[in-house]
């Protein structure tokens, strides 16, 4: 769990590195960055590594049935996953237009296609895993969803400031 964590974390980071298309800086990274700059006054890269670390620590938080090995992957784990996605398509919606004016039309399709790709790749295991239960396969499930809201579920559609 804690590797996972760790790597979470790396993923959290790449959403506010400035790498054009590969850091869309996820809301749910940039939030708690902010508030550790601008609320606790902390030092940049101090407040960086405060506010990519909420997500991990949610995931391990969220997934207490991991801790006990558990291979199912609960209910109010799969209704998460679709309000996120769902919470997602109405982000897009709703800042789209500043969007496409802002970072263009490729960035605006490109993080939607993520969006639906790892949405699909979260339908999918949760099927695989009601046909055949399997720890690995729950694991990648909560990974990969928490790893999507720290990186791209809620991008940053305005001016870069």
């Amino acid at each position: 769990m804690l590797p996972g964590a760790a790597a979470m974390w790396l993923v959290c980071y790449l959403s506010v590195m400035g790498i054009e298309y590969l850091s869309p800086l996820s809301m749910a990274v940039v939030i708690p960055v902010s508030l550790a700059l601008n609320v606790l006054g902390l030092q940049g890269p101090i407040a960086v590594i405060l506010g990519t670390v909420v997500v991990p620590i949610a995931f391990l938080a969220w997934s207490t049935h991991l801790w006990r090995g558990e291979v199912a992957i609960p209910k109010r784990s799969r209704n998460l996953a679709m309000l996120i996605f769902v919470a997602s398509v109405l982000w897009f919606m709703w800042s789209g237009q500043v969007a496409v004016q802002t970072k263009g039309l490729f960035y605006v399709i490109l993080m939607q296609g993520f969006n639906v790709l790892i949405a699909s790749i979260l339908v999918l295991l949760y099927r695989l895993n009601r046909a055949e239960p399997k720890f690995g396969m729950t694991y990648a499930y909560h990974w990969l969803m928490f790893a999507w809201i720290g990186w791209c579920a809620f991008p940053w559609m305005g001016p870069i400031q």
